[in-house]
């Protein structure tokens, strides 16, 4: 008895893996999202000025630091050939008052500096 626990306990270490965690997608989700905020407002300062920031204002773009990602799970992760992981998620984006549950596919590398975030090819 006391080898098949052994056994068992090893067969589920070799089962575990170094693929990332959703505390690892936390970070790169949120900062992908406050910096497509930042680049849609600086486009459109760079087309409308100061009346393209209020423009965009008007139409409820919220500051960066307002979008929030909470809750986030990893329903599947698949690791590549090439050692990048693709991840289907699903995660909260919460703004003030307002959250939208998000699900999506991910594809991340591991770098000496932690994950990233890379583009996946289009299906």
């Amino acid at each position: 008895m006391k080898y098949l626990s052994i056994t068992l306990v090893l067969a589920g270490l070799a089962g575990c893996s170094d693929g990332p965690e959703a505390a690892d997608v936390q970070p790169l989700v949120e900062d992908s999202l406050r910096s497509g905020i930042v680049h849609a407002r600086s486009m459109a300062e760079t087309l409308g000025g100061a009346d393209g920031v209020a423009f965009i204002e008007s139409l409820g773009a919220p500051e960066p630091a307002d979008v929030q990602v909470e809750h986030v799970q990893i329903l599947d992760s698949r690791e590549l050939d090439h050692g990048d992981y693709d991840l289907d998620v699903r995660y909260d984006v919460v703004v003030g008052d307002e959250r939208e549950v998000v699900s999506r596919r991910l594809r991340l590398n591991e770098t000496a500096d932690g994950w990233r975030l890379v583009p996946a090819p289009s299906r």
